[in-house]
């Protein structure tokens, strides 16, 4: 397998265990939602324990498919991607209908970012923001499988590895 098809069959195999973890606290999680400022400043330590691990896990989840997931298939496609910005190779994952719009990745990382500023800070804040990331979670599930079922189709020796084929299910 090429260095480019090794990549992104690490990342792929990165994702699916941000996603099986995601999926782990989903059920409990969507008891709590939607939060507001008064649940949000009653949640026991276990239900912050399972919230902590829901950001945690899908902050690494949109990291792993911004940073590597998105080039790594370019990189396999063999487009040279030296000095593009990120958000054309959002678009450039577009043309290949795999991936979100640039305003809507834009939005997911400013939420993201704003609960990483707000949740030690202007815990008032926090509710709206978790809100906001829960309701979006298909939106990247959906995403994300978009992106390795095109690769599963397009590269066949990523089919070799089982646990790439089988992403972990996700209930919203």
């Amino acid at each position: 397998m090429n260095p480019n098809l090794k990549e992104l069959a690490s990342v792929i195999d990165e994702c699916n265990k941000h996603i099986n973890r995601i999926s782990s606290t989903y059920p409990e999680l969507e008891k709590l939602m939607p939060l507001n400022e008064e649940s949000f400043g009653k949640l026991t330590n276990e239900e912050v324990r399972v919230l902590d691990q829901f950001m945690f896990r899908f902050s690494m989840l949109q990291d792993a498919m911004g940073k590597r997931l998105f080039p790594a298939l370019l990189h396999s496609l063999d487009q040279d991607l030296s000095s593009t910005p990120f958000m054309d190779i959002i678009n450039k994952n577009n043309v290949l209908d795999v991936n979100t719009s640039r305003e809507e990745w834009k939005f997911l990382r400013k939420l993201r970012d704003e609960f990483s500023h707000i949740y030690s800070h202007k815990i008032h804040e926090s509710p709206k923001t978790i809100n906001g990331l829960f309701e979006k979670t298909q939106h990247v599930y959906d995403t994300f499988v978009k992106v390795k079922d095109y690769s599963l189709n397009k590269f066949d020796d990523l089919k070799v590895n089982t646990s790439l084929v089988q992403t972990p299910s996700f209930t919203a």
